[in-house]
């Protein structure tokens, strides 16, 4: 590993062991508790900046801050924070707090060197890692079950958090959850999980929840996972079991439709919408124009949202600039909506990452986040494809699980706003880095460490 890792004192190193432990307390937190989780602590110290601050410590003190640019994502990732920093700065002085909240859409990156480092410092991490994402896909698929409809169906009976109004102590949204089950449904199909029947029964059961909340969340989890069993070569089961839910989906569509009466109307969020088959075929129909009013409410105004951001950067005088971060977005543009009575924040940003960057980052921004999303994937493609060929199955399936699990993450946020908080964008730059990392132990020394992602 010389290549790489550079010796560190026993206290470093005992403090990066301390930092892993930490982070991976405060990602199932964000996981299975959601946005009430992301309120512990005082603005602007929540427990993400906590978790930030700790872990800058960290990356200080590991030695490896040069060796954590040795990838072309990395630097990339570099010269995008560095100019959504220009576009932050000017605006804190008119928006304060705000402007740092947009801005972590791109500047919680400082997660992925912070993983790199502590993975480059120690690479049997990985080993550590992967044993402790074992004991999160337990914790996870089977408190979803519970927690997922109680934030949903009994949202109006939790508790909001102390000091902070409008913010209840359990709140996962659609999209977040679907992301987790595809990293959980990956890791298991790559062999790093031993499955039974009651916990795919789980997964699958909150899989049809999240589906008929969310378009995005229907797509976030269910192309990644059949991505994935493509990959591994399971398509003829792939095809099977879609045959058989199909059937099933199919016999449960004709009852619904047949004894009961349907009412269609226009809503803006995944809260207004019901669990049932219909709601599934209409999130899908919605996405090619022909959904029910219920689908193409939040389709059309998000649409036309986008729009106006495209018009005004791409075609219009904020090009080189964007808004700038800090700005409310909805206001600017005229979505600024809140429903009578509504004590939650108000919308922010257009319900897409890459229009948001486009919108307060500018066609630069813009360029930089294709290019960094971009080099990140196929990098991670690369090194899976290269594992495989050369036979280290192990490495390859940890590349097509971290490369899903991302994968995931991106379409969610092209639907909602994911990335823009700490929920989901922590999440986010942490299996940036794992990815970044974990490809650069692989280069310097695959064979002698063929089994170091071994969990079973």
């Amino acid at each position: 590993m010389s290549d790489y890792v550079i010796p560190a004192h026993a206290t470093s190193r005992a403090a990066g062991d301390a930092y892993l432990m930490l982070l991976g307390g405060v990602l199932l937190g964000y996981a299975v508790i959601g946005k009430g989780f992301a309120y512990i602590g005082a603005p602007p110290l929540f427990i993400g900046e906590m978790g930030l601050l700790l872990g800058i410590v960290v990356f200080l003190r590991s030695g490896c801050l040069f060796a954590s640019l040795a990838t072309l994502p990395a630097v990339l990732l570099t010269v995008t924070m560095a100019w959504v920093l220009l576009r932050t700065v000017p605006y804190i002085r008119e928006y304060g707090f705000d402007a740092a909240r947009d801005s972590v859409i791109v500047m919680y990156g400082i997660f992925a060197f912070i993983v790199i480092a502590v993975l480059l410092q120690d690479p049997r991490r990985i080993r550590t890692i992967m044993r402790g994402y074992l004991v999160f896909t337990g914790i996870f698929i089977f408190s979803m079950p519970i927690l997922a409809p109680a934030s949903h169906f009994l949202k109006d009976y939790i508790p909001f958090m102390p000091g902070h109004i409008g913010v209840p102590m359990l709140q996962l949204r659609a999209g977040e959850v679907a992301t987790h089950l595809a990293g959980a449904a990956v890791f298991a199909m790559a062999g790093f999980r031993k499955t039974t029947l009651v916990w795919v029964l789980a997964l699958v059961a909150v899989l049809v929840m999240v589906s008929a909340l969310s378009r995005g969340a229907m797509f976030a989890a269910i192309l990644p996972i059949c991505f994935a069993a493509v990959m591994l070569g399971h398509w003829r089961k792939l095809i099977v079991i879609a045959i058989g839910a199909g059937f099933l989906f199919s016999v449960a569509y004709s009852i619904e439709i047949s004894f009961t009466e349907r009412t269609d109307y226009a809503i803006r969020d995944s809260d207004s919408r019901t669990v049932t088959p219909t709601q599934i075929v209409d999130n899908f129909a919605s996405l090619f124009g022909q959904g029910s009013g219920s689908g193409e409410g939040t389709a059309r105004w998000r649409l036309n949202w986008w729009t106006i951001v495209i018009d005004e950067t791409i075609f219009g005088e904020y090009f080189w600039t964007g808004r700038g971060f800090g700005a409310n977005l909805a206001f600017a543009h005229g979505f600024g909506w809140q429903a009578p009575g509504e004590v939650r924040p108000m919308n922010r940003s257009p319900h897409n990452a890459t229009i948001s960057v486009l919108g307060r980052a500018g066609v630069p921004g813009l360029v930089l986040w294709i290019l960094l999303s971009t080099a990140w994937l196929l990098l991670v493609l690369k090194a899976m494809l290269h594992a495989r060929r050369h036979g280290n199955t192990d490495w390859a399936n940890l590349f097509l699980f971290v490369f899903c699990y991302v994968l995931a993450v991106i379409i969610n946020a092209q639907f909602d706003v994911a990335l823009e908080g700490p929920m989901q964008g922590i999440w986010y730059w942490c299996l940036f880095g794992f990815g970044l990392g974990a490809v650069m132990i692989y280069r310097a020394q695959p064979r002698e460490h063929q089994d170091i992602v071994e969990t079973r």
